[in-house]
């Protein structure tokens, strides 16, 4: 979700809830957290705890200072490419031109989620553990895999820029392993 308000929708939430209930926490739901710097918090529905908060980084792990300060408590922040992305225009006779912020990234690392998802689904079609794109599905799934796919900033350690480059180094046995030992500790019900 690339949008973001001060208060909470109770229509949205409801639909989020409901959404988790229907398919027993086997759903991702990913949201812009900010893009007002320390003049604002979080924004709902980045805010909800069901829901993974995506932050936007330069290209380097740099994570700028449009993003909003970390919750109260919130030991460790995602984000991923978020800043002068490329995209199509919606400007006439503009092609192209690059976006930066928070709904940008939220757009990355869903995109970025569905690859590791599509990988799993694959990979269980050919006999693997059918549990891993179970765990891979819900938000402590998913956040396990950021982890393990995320470097640390260099100006903050409680900031992860998540890429998926460590995945391309791997051979594909130790690609999968990889998947199997980061969930291995995922419960799922």
């Amino acid at each position: 979700m690339s949008f973001g308000y001060r208060k909470d929708q109770a229509q949205i939430k409801r639909e989020i809830f409901n959404g988790l209930l229907s398919r027993d926490e086997e759903i991702l739901f990913f949201a812009a957290a900010a893009n007002s710097g320390v003049r604002e918090p979080e924004m709902f529905p980045a805010r909800l705890a069901h829901v993974i908060s995506m932050r936007g980084a330069n290209a380097k792990g740099y994570f700028p200072d449009f993003n909003p300060p970390p919750k109260p408590g919130e030991a460790i922040i995602y984000g991923t490419l978020g800043v002068d992305v490329p995209g199509a225009s919606i400007h006439p006779g503009v092609y192209l031109e690059t976006k930066s912020g928070s709904s940008i990234a939220t757009a990355v690392a869903a995109g970025m989620a569905a690859v590791l998802l599509e990988y799993a689904s694959l990979k269980c079609q050919e006999g693997q553990n059918s549990a891993i794109i179970r765990k891979l599905k819900t938000r402590q799934g998913m956040l396990s895999m950021f982890e393990s796919l995320a470097d640390p900033s260099f100006h903050n350690e409680r900031h992860r820029c998540v890429s998926l480059l460590k995945l391309r180094e791997l051979t594909e046995e130790q690609r999968w392993a990889k998947f199997e030992d980061t969930l291995a500790n995922v419960n799922i019900s």
